[in-house]
């Protein structure tokens, strides 16, 4: 039985606020670590790479905007729209696409290089939304879930074939995020897991560049002048930058990292704020992945609730794929810093993900036309209070947590 549309709310502040702060704090830190190289005769301007992230940040803010006024029902019919693009565009890169490093990523509009990845992980989280939620609890049936799995398999095989290791990382993780909230079988998701790793694992020994970086991530002392030449000096920004930091522009290591205004951004602040600095910046990623999971968790709608988690571990896998690679915990790969490192493309798909966000929590109430849950609760569909149901670990022995009417694992 459908229910009326409830009445909107305002959106996540919470949310709201950390992303606008994450986006200044990412202008500011794209002039610091660029201004050297901008500055230089091959460029002749340091505001050339600020100047264009300003542009994207206003145009991605007032995407962020536009898709909170939205509601979620709205996202949910551009589903099939956004895959056929994500698909079409990332077969055309691979065509036509602007060739840098051997890699076709992108298309070159000259103000802007149009990444399809970005967007293609938007889409994956659309898709996985809505076919999830119309799944239901046949979920944990493991032929249920192949179709969407397929699905998600060809888009990041196209992703791969850039090659964009990272970003295709990215999507399998979200993927797994948002199954294990619609209740999939963990034993499921490790199979279907373990696929997935031998499948990199092949495509690492097939193509040679792949093994070097990990023989680099393990030692990159080995080669110090050309392989393990950025993660060095990454290593020796934060080494420099100890737990105050040099300085707001004092940090000297950013004229020698290659790019630095982009994936390796964080030696920047790492060098100029040390530890603190750096500490800040994990604890504004740590709200707002923890607003995105309460948005998740109050939502009344299955489908926003899936949306959300998509979204909340697109942010929190990213960032935490990029410091990792910065601290070398993790071999180099190109995932940018999300609302931080330099980008049109990036900067865009992130902040119309967030106002999707934002809009879940403006229609929190709404079950958006989803079936009346009354016939399910009996297999724990749905929490007793009415939300969505999203896995999560919980124990049947705390009282708490069944008064509360949280559903068991199992």
């Amino acid at each position: 039985m459908a229910v009326n549309k409830t009445e909107t709310r305002p959106p996540d502040r919470g949310l709201l606020l950390v992303t606008l702060a994450l986006v200044v704090i990412g202008v500011l830190l794209v002039f610091d670590s660029s201004f050297p190289v901008a500055g230089d005769k091959a460029i002749g301007d340091a505001w050339y790479f600020v100047k264009r992230q300003i542009a994207y940040a206003i145009v991605g803010v007032s995407m962020l905007f536009a898709a909170m006024k939205c509601s979620p029902k709205f996202f949910r019919k551009l589903t099939w729209f956004m895959v056929a693009a994500a698909v079409v565009s990332l077969v055309l890169v691979l065509m036509f696409g602007h060739s840098i490093g051997g890699a076709s990523r992108s298309f070159n509009l000259k103000f802007i290089h149009v990444q399809p990845s970005e967007f293609a992980k938007i889409a994956v989280i659309m898709l996985l939304a809505h076919m999830l939620q119309r799944i239901g609890v046949k979920v944990r049936k493991v032929v249920y879930i192949i179709v969407p799995i397929a699905l998600v398999g060809v888009i990041s095989l196209l992703v791969l074939m850039e090659p964009d290791l990272g970003t295709a990382s990215t999507i399998v993780f979200i993927s797994a995020a948002m199954f294990y909230a619609a209740g999939a079988k963990k034993r499921h998701l490790l199979v279907f897991g373990a696929f997935g790793f031998l499948a990199a694992g092949l495509v690492t020994c097939i193509e040679a560049y792949k093994l070097e970086r990990i023989y680099i991530w393990y030692n990159p002392w080995a080669d110090p002048i050309d392989s393990g030449y950025q993660i060095i000096h990454a290593l020796t920004a934060l080494g420099t930058g100890g737990f105050l930091g040099s300085g707001l522009c004092e940090g000297i290591e950013k004229s020698y990292i290659p790019a630095p205004q982009t994936d390796m951004i964080g030696a920047t602040l790492g060098e100029e704020a040390g530890f603190i600095g750096m500490l800040i910046l994990l604890a504004l990623f740590v709200v707002f992945v923890y607003r995105g999971l309460s948005i998740a968790d109050r939502a009344k709608s299955r489908y926003a609730g899936l949306l959300t988690v998509g979204v909340t571990t697109m942010v929190g896998a990213q960032a935490f794929i990029n410091i990792g690679v910065l601290c070398k915990l993790l071999p180099m790969t190109g995932v940018p810093l999300p609302f931080i490192s330099y980008g049109g493309s990036h900067m865009i798909a992130m902040l119309f993900a967030v106002g999707m966000v934002l809009s879940v929590s403006r229609h929190i109430d709404d079950r958006l036309g989803e079936k009346d849950s009354s016939a399910d609760e009996s297999s724990g569909y749905r929490r007793r209070d009415g939300g969505a149901h999203l896995s999560r670990i919980s124990y049947s022995e705390c009282s708490v947590g069944n008064r509360r009417g949280y559903p068991v694992r199992r």
